[in-house]
């Protein structure tokens, strides 16, 4: 079998890697690959997509859970992979297969070379939008019946605003990415509710700041297309079937975005939450591993509040307070956050610096507590009752350090 890294690095990253330095990120070249592919001639089943700041991984399985238990025929992209990049590619549930996944990856490769040569200063396609593309080829070959896409950075700077959607479902939104996507949360929240379209049947979102409520109302008036809160009412009332943290009203959020999927489609009656939930296994949101002689607790969270909660349900499940607390946050990210919560922890605090990475890390000199490096990882998680918490990047290197199988979550 060929090594999947360099498969990688010869069709994903071949663009992304070749790029010059006034070359950005080109959605009219990915569109052009995906008419290539044959992705925009109206043979697309109905999708819902995926966006906002946080826990869109967990609003994305819930919808896609909560589709297939009723029955139809599921493709899901995830942005980032759970461990390896072949997690982003599902039908049903369950990741594509090595081999399918290298032919894939080929196949769509040949179309992005056969399309007019780049000149040095022209945009690439980006590798979340090569894996996006790919994936739709994947699902339409499988026959899906509908697909939920988790967007990679941003809304209508995303590949995802090239594919009609029928439904937008938008997590919490917050300062990120500012260099991509504005330097306001309202700029932010514009860029991201702006995948909705007059094709657009429904856009659900959570609870936002209130500049951030005021684009997506307004977008949502100028596309004619009605948006819905979920209340924070409805994720207390119904927290028994949630996952628990910040991860229930994302998943939440995902349930009633694929019920109105299902309704769109003229689908009736529609699951109801308490199956899904049971059908889900989605690691690396407050998800305990036993690793050798330690217990590691797992969690995607990049804000202080998502640290702050994720601290008190480890000492719930450890019965007692960690005995290590390792995080690798980008400095873009709630980085000040996470360093004033670990303050107040009496658990060993070490920072894990990953290298090869897209994502702007700190400098060292900036942290004020225990540092390492991703080489490291192993060691920091043997024979201790651990709290990881971080990027989807860093919990995915967490749960492939401890071999946790991610080959299916529902």
């Amino acid at each position: 079998m060929a090594d999947l890294e360099e498969v990688e690095s010869q069709t994903v990253f071949a663009e992304w890697s070749s790029r010059t330095p006034e070359a950005g990120r080109s959605l009219s070249r990915a569109g052009e690959l995906a008419d290539a592919l044959s992705l925009r001639s109206g043979a697309l089943p109905p999708l819902l997509g995926v966006v906002g700041s946080k826990g869109k991984g967990t609003t994305a399985t819930y919808a896609s859970a909560t589709l297939r238990a009723a029955g139809l025929r599921v493709g899901t992209v995830l942005s980032p992979g759970l461990v390896t990049n072949l997690d982003r590619i599902r039908v049903d549930g369950l990741r594509i297969s090595e081999p399918d996944y290298i032919s894939l990856l080929r196949e769509v490769a040949t179309a992005l070379r056969d399309l007019p040569p780049r000149t040095p200063s022209d945009g690439y396609v980006s590798p979340s939008g090569f894996f996006m593309i790919s994936a739709l080829k994947h699902f339409m070959r499988n026959g899906c019946d509908v697909a939920v896409i988790e967007a990679g950075i941003g809304g209508k700077s995303d590949e995802l605003s090239l594919f009609n959607l029928t439904g937008v479902a938008m997590t919490e939104v917050f300062l990120e990415h500012e260099e991509l996507l504005g330097h306001s949360v309202a700029d932010i929240a514009a860029n991201k509710v702006a995948v909705a379209s007059r094709a657009t049947k429904f856009i659900n979102f959570l609870e936002q700041s209130h500049e951030a409520q005021q684009e997506i109302h307004r977008w949502s008036a100028a596309v004619g297309v009605q948006a819905k809160q979920v209340q924070r009412r409805s994720v207390q009332d119904r927290s028994e079937h949630l996952p628990p943290g910040h991860s229930g009203p994302n998943a939440l959020l995902g349930y009633e975005s694929g019920v109105d999927l299902l309704h769109s489609m003229g689908v009736k009656p529609e699951p109801p939450l308490s199956s899904v939930a049971r059908s889900v296994t989605y690691p690396g949101r407050l998800s305990l591993h036993q690793y050798r002689n330690a217990w590691i607790l797992v969690d995607s969270s990049i804000s202080r509040e998502g640290l702050s909660s994720a601290y008190a349900y480890a000492i719930k499940r450890f019965g007692q307070v960690p005995d290590r607390v390792i995080v690798s946050i980008p400095a873009d990210k709630d980085y000040a956050g996470f360093i004033e919560e670990l303050r107040a922890v009496e658990s060993e605090v070490v920072f894990v610096n990953l290298p090869r990475t897209h994502l702007k890390y700190p400098l060292k000199e900036t942290w004020p507590y225990n540092w390492s490096e991703a080489s490291d990882l192993e060691e920091l998680l043997q024979n201790r009752n651990v709290l990881a918490v971080g990027t989807a990047t860093f919990s995915a290197l967490v749960l492939h350090t401890i071999g946790v199988d991610s080959s299916r979550i529902f």
